[in-house]
């Protein structure tokens, strides 16, 4: 996980730098910053793969790049391949999952007021103090 001093640091030192050689190395430190990356969201990963397949990238070198940014727990090369890259060529441009029937959230915006009012009356509570929540549900 990149903190944020490394990231500080690192833009100190590539401001510091003059040098071709030097801004070079900087390039490939701030490229190491980058393959750090750590649970990306799915949106993230299908708007890098609808930016690379505009570029013409292949889908294997596709899954392969997300692979090194993102590590092994990305989507397999058949959902790059089959599912997204065919998607987008075929003219889909939205990244967002798309609305789906099932059950319905049980969470809304007064569930979250109220529980937030329930945490700030009682400092203390507990996850497992459920009396506290009754009157929710």
């Amino acid at each position: 996980m990149v903190t944020s001093e490394l990231s500080l640091t690192c833009c100190k030192l590539t401001a510091s730098l003059h040098s071709c050689h030097d801004k070079f190395v900087a390039n490939l430190l701030q490229t190491k910053i980058a393959i750090w990356v750590a649970d990306p969201s799915d949106c993230e990963m299908r708007s890098v793969i609808r930016f690379l397949n505009a570029r013409n990238v292949k889908p294997a070198e596709i899954h392969r790049q997300l692979v090194e940014i993102y590590g092994e727990n990305v989507m397999t090369d058949g959902m790059v391949r089959w599912k997204w890259v065919r998607q987008f060529n075929d003219g889909r441009t939205n990244v967002h999952d798309e609305a789906r029937s099932g059950r319905p959230s049980v969470v809304n915006d007064g569930l979250v007021a109220k529980v937030n009012e329930k945490i700030r009356e009682n400092s203390r509570f507990t996850i497992g103090s459920q009396k506290q929540f009754s009157c929710l549900y």
